[in-house]
């Protein structure tokens, strides 16, 4: 819950960012703050992409599945994770 409160917090930030970068796309691979940003790039109208962390070949990470709920695409670098929403193009690595 607290760190639900700190994000909700740092919100405003995170918007002013985004606009004054004037970014078309935003990309995240990071947990929370990532998430947080890709957040307010969705709520600015911005194209959101997540690409979850090569470490979670079992189970997409937490901050990934939140992002399949507003995301414009949500990436996995494993293709045993890739669902009807979660897209598996390939590894970065």
């Amino acid at each position: 819950m607290r760190e639900l409160h700190r994000g909700l917090w740092q919100l405003p930030q995170a918007l002013r960012i985004v606009r004054q970068s004037r970014a078309d796309a935003v990309i995240s691979t990071g947990a929370a703050p990532g998430l947080l940003v890709l957040f307010a790039g969705w709520l600015l109208g911005r194209k959101t992409i997540w690409v979850d962390s090569i470490a979670n070949s079992r189970r997409l990470s937490l901050s990934g599945r939140a992002a399949c709920l507003f995301a414009t695409q949500v990436l996995t670098q494993w293709p045993e994770l890739a669902t009807g929403r979660v897209r598996h193009l390939g590894g970065l690595l």
